[in-house]
């Protein structure tokens, strides 16, 4: 088994390698005749594309050409000293009618376009995107898409390369949806069960739309490759334009890429054996994540058995209370785990997302044959600085939840920013703002760790309510008061508890959250380490937009 990984981080190495080694290539010089110059000074050269493509090509708000595609065209442009006019569509399909009449000299497209091909000829290839797989993230790897054919499998109207798919996969019966952003958003909601759609376009819509249940699940083996189509009565453009592409480099197509995939990383020295350890680790750090994902997927299964039979003991067993209680205890440790977890899953995101852009862009270049020492260089230094900060969270976490044995003196300002710190990409992910703005130090003796716990339970229960009751400005205010005691409140405008039920709140097994996900131990849990283990008390009251809880502490004094 070791000997096979050795293997595979070796042959990502000779790809690295390989693939770089004309991406730093020298800028190709461009070479015009005399009679091409004089063509451009006595011409006026109009283009068309998709009005929403992005990442490769739209017009925004204020009708500025963006996009991987626009920034080609504006290199195009400097080359050759003259700007093209811009026709603006209202959508691709009205871009194809265009094309029909040859109102415009030039289009961007897909290779494999029919439509196009009629009246228009393509310039050589300048760039190529795998078409992949996407569906929610309970399916496994899918190797064939003929595997599930059975299965509801949508890609979206006017891809030039729809033809290829169809003739790829004859036995299968695709739905065509009018966007990306409906299919996608299609998986999401189990509508569909496939989406197919470029890896750079897909990539970005998930990203833009903040969706997090579906993933890529496969390749298709077929290939978009992106070109300039030339009306065909003008050949003398079609050889400029032509020449022209071929003089951009591979370095300014790279920079292209880059800027709308992932951020630059500064280059730096690089050592071998590191780099096949850096990229050891990575497949180790994958196969742990997945297997705590197992773990935590029989340990939900277990508490949900013990949940249904649960209320049935509680009659049977009345006088094995203690045993009830650290049974509970338990529980709530499985939750927190889960809740931990979910939160290290937010914040390992996007470093996984680059090194999964890292090793594509490794296995493109070694394809291309253009990999340099350069180039691995800025692989490696990426990749380190990602499995640093990943490395980072896992040790935050593990601090926080460490139990401790005495009681000691601490700031109770210093509890709350660290908890805050934890939950601060889910409640950015949820649009929650949080108002913490107390300068004056609070310090009492105790169990900070478990005062944060049970902190970190209150904001988890109103982020809930605040996302479930569908609040627009949603927010949550913590607040620390100097009387007698020090008294912490955190409130939120979830619209309240209801009076009904307000008293329960603190019950074991009680729950509001209408999905039924809640352990109903969450707040039980938090009510016991605030009064036992911290000798204090808590409440719950509403106020006029939401809840406040009020956690009353001994104070040990004040410094200011």
């Amino acid at each position: 088994m070791i000997n096979k990984m050795q293997m595979i981080f070796k042959f990502l190495i000779i790809i690295s390698i390989f693939a770089t080694n004309s991406l730093f290539a020298n800028e190709p010089k461009l070479n015009l005749t005399p009679q091409e110059k004089e063509y451009l000074k006595n011409t006026t050269i109009t283009y068309a594309g998709d009005p929403n493509w992005l990442p490769f090509e739209a017009f925004d708000k204020q009708g500025k050409y963006i996009g991987i595609i626009s920034e080609h065209i504006e290199i195009i442009e400097k080359k050759l000293d003259l700007k093209f006019k811009k026709i603006i569509t209202k959508n691709w399909s009205d871009t194809l009618e265009l094309s029909k009449k040859t109102e415009a000299d030039i289009i961007s497209g897909d290779a494999a376009d029919v439509t196009l091909a009629k009246n228009y000829k393509p310039i050589d290839i300048y760039m190529q995107n795998p078409l992949v797989i996407i569906t929610r993230d309970n399916y496994s790897f899918v190797s064939d898409l003929n595997h599930l054919k059975d299965k509801k499998i949508a890609y979206g109207n006017g891809g030039g390369y729809s033809t290829d798919i169809v003739k790829k996969y004859p036995n299968i019966e695709f739905i065509i949806t009018d966007t990306i952003y409906t299919g996608l958003l299609g998986v999401k909601s189990g509508k569909y069960d496939v989406f197919i759609g470029t890896l750079a376009m897909t990539d970005y819509s998930i990203v833009q739309m903040g969706i997090e249940n579906i993933k890529i699940a496969g390749d298709t083996g077929i290939t978009m490759n992106l070109t300039l189509f030339v009306n065909k009565n003008k050949p003398q453009l079609y050889t400029i334009l032509n020449k022209t592409m071929k003089s951009i480099s591979d370095i300014q197509k790279h920079n292209i890429i880059s800027k709308w995939r992932y951020n630059k990383i500064e280059k730096v020295i690089i050592d071998y054996t590191l780099v096949w350890q850096i990229l050891g680790i990575s497949f180790i750090i994958v196969f742990i994540v997945l297997i705590a994902y197992q773990k935590q997927k029989k340990l939900h299964k277990k508490i949900k058995v013990l949940n249904d039979n649960l209320e049935n003991k509680i009659k049977e067993e009345v006088e094995k209370n203690k045993q009830q209680q650290l049974l509970m205890l338990h529980q709530s440790r499985l939750a927190q785990m889960g809740e931990m977890i979910n939160m290290i899953a937010h914040q390992w995101r996007q470093p996984l997302n680059v090194l999964s852009m890292i090793n594509q862009t490794i296995i493109l270049q070694y394809n291309r044959k253009k990999l340099d020492d350069e180039k691995v260089k800025y692989f490696k230094e990426n990749t380190k600085k990602q499995i640093q900060n990943m490395s980072k969270t896992i040790d935050d976490f593990r601090n926080f939840f460490k139990p401790e044995k005495e009681k000691i003196e601490f700031y109770i300002n210093d509890v709350i920013s660290d908890t805050l710190e934890l939950v601060k990409p889910i409640l950015t992910k949820a649009s929650i703002e949080i108002i913490f703005k107390n300068k004056q130090q609070f310090k009492i003796i105790g169990f900070p760790n478990e005062l944060g716990q049970a902190i970190l339970n209150i904001i988890n229960n109103a982020k809930d309510a605040l996302v479930e009751n569908k609040i627009e400005n949603k927010q949550i205010k913590i607040k620390l008061v100097e009387d007698e005691n020090i008294t912490l409140t955190i409130s939120d405008n979830a619209k309240g508890i209801p009076e009904n039920i307000i008293d329960k709140v603190f019950d074991p097994y009680f729950s509001t959250k209408e999905n039924k996900n809640g352990t109903g131990l969450g707040l039980y849990m938090t009510k016991i380490i605030i009064e036992e283990h911290t000798n204090s008390k808590i409440s719950v009251s509403n106020n006029k937009n939401g809840a406040n809880f009020i956690i009353t502490l001994n104070k040990l004094k004040i410094v200011k």
